[in-house]
């Protein structure tokens, strides 16, 4: 409790160093969604190369992310789950993350296959939940994952409980 009450001005400080609606390289958020992210192929080309693993919404004004959007457009396409398996081959490691949350919601199947070997990934990457970026280990994001809400959310779907 004590640790969480000494991050919490750091971690606010993070959250506020975000400018709402503001583009630029280490600054996720958008208003409005590029065009090129309504593409397929170019959403999955942005995940692919993604160096942040995000929700879909981040900072205090909860604006959306390239990613979360890109996650959508994919998530919508026809060819969902083999795009998402593509990410699993071709992905940065954060792409590959947002490739194991689709298969999560695309095909149960494919995805239950691939969680063992994410599950023992301890290298760490950035990930950005909400308004809290922090550095946390591949196999807690998977974790993430695993509980459904990361999926969910990117893909604008309620929440389970």
């Amino acid at each position: 409790m004590t640790r969480l009450v000494l991050l919490a001005p750091v971690l606010l400080v993070g959250c506020v160093g975000i400018e709402p609606g503001v583009i630029r390289d280490d600054t996720p958020q958008l208003r409005p969604v590029p065009p090129y992210l309504s593409n397929p192929d170019s959403a999955l080309a942005h995940l692919a190369r993604a160096e942040l693993f995000t929700t879909y919404h981040a900072g205090l004004a909860e604006d959306p992310t390239y990613q979360g959007a890109a996650f959508r457009t994919v998530y919508g396409s026809t060819d969902a789950p083999d795009r998402f398996a593509r990410l699993l081959l071709d992905g940065s490691k954060e792409g590959q993350l947002y490739g194991l949350a689709g298969l999560w919601l695309a095909d149960s199947t494919a995805y239950r296959a691939m969680l063992p070997s994410y599950l023992s990934q301890t290298d760490s990457l950035e990930v950005l939940y909400g308004c809290f970026r922090m550095r946390r280990a591949r196999s807690e994001a998977v974790q993430d994952i695993e509980e459904g809400w990361i999926s969910e959310g990117l893909a604008g779907l309620p929440l389970s409980d």
